[in-house]
């Protein structure tokens, strides 16, 4: 299973989903946890609060998670989370570090 991380260092679960301009990746497969890579993205997200979602941004970010089947992120509008979801990623939303998510969760 491949799980994305929004991040500003690879430590903390510290960016909101809209703002992230990278995605940190895992494998979580036999009891093991891979580091895969980082995964660059355009935010689609502007400074401003109830902004408009630009479809082809977000569709963007959701093809860089094509094969993941969560993400972790420490904030998230109702609309990007809906069609996130609907593409068959689970979101959840936290504010944690990435190293206690798998200590917390097992995979």
């Amino acid at each position: 299973m491949k799980i994305a991380f929004t991040s500003s260092d690879g430590i903390a679960i510290d960016k909101h989903f809209g703002k992230a301009d990278k995605l940190y990746i895992y494998d979580v497969s036999d009891g093991f946890i891979n580091f895969i890579g980082i995964r660059r993205i355009t935010a689609y997200s502007s400074k401003e609060n109830n902004h408009e979602i630009n479809p082809e941004a977000l569709e963007h970010i959701v093809s860089a998670l094509h094969d993941c089947s969560l993400i972790y992120t420490a904030s998230i509008g109702e609309t990007p989370k809906k069609y996130i979801q609907s593409r068959g990623i689970h979101v959840k939303i936290l504010t944690e570090t990435i190293y206690s998510v798998f200590l917390k969760y097992k995979y």
